[in-house]
C-alpha cells in the first residue's frame, strides 16, 4: 500500500501530518466520499491502493470478510483534535512501517 484513505471520522488535516511523513494521504472530503457507505469508502481505497485509516471498527470486518486492503484503527477514544493530530503525528514511522508490511490491520 501506497497510502491512506481516511476516514470521516478523522480530521482532513490529517492527512497533511501524514504526507508530510512521506505517504499519499487524502481525506474521503477529497474524494468526493463524504456520507458514504463504508464499502463505497472501502472499495475506493482497494481501488486506489490505499489503506483505510478509521475510529470505525466495521473496517476491520470489510477487511477480514474480504480478505484484502489494510485497517489503521485509531483506537484512541475521544480526544480533542490538537491531541489527536500530535498522537498521530508521533506514530507516523508506526504507519509507513505497516503499509510496507504484510500486515492486515493494525490498532494505534
Amino acid at each position: 500500500m501506497k497510502g491512506v484513505l481516511l476516514n470521516e471520522n478523522l480530521p482532513a488535516r490529517l492527512a497533511t501530518i501524514l504526507a508530510a511523513a512521506g505517504m499519499e494521504a487524502k481525506h474521503v472530503s477529497d474524494c468526493g466520499l463524504e456520507g458514504k457507505s463504508d464499502s463505497e469508502v472501502w472499495n475506493r481505497a482497494q481501488l486506489e491502493g490505499l489503506a483505510v485509516m478509521t475510529k470505525d471498527s466495521d473496517y476491520v470486518d470489510l477487511a477480514l470478510s474480504r480478505r484484502e486492503g489494510k485497517v489503521i484503527l485509531i483506537s484512541t477514544g475521544n480526544m480533542r483534535l490538537a491531541s489527536l493530530l500530535a498522537y498521530d503525528a508521533k506514530r507516523t514511522d508506526l504507519i509507513v512501517d505497516f503499509l510496507r508490511s504484510d500486515e492486515r490491520i493494525v490498532s494505534i
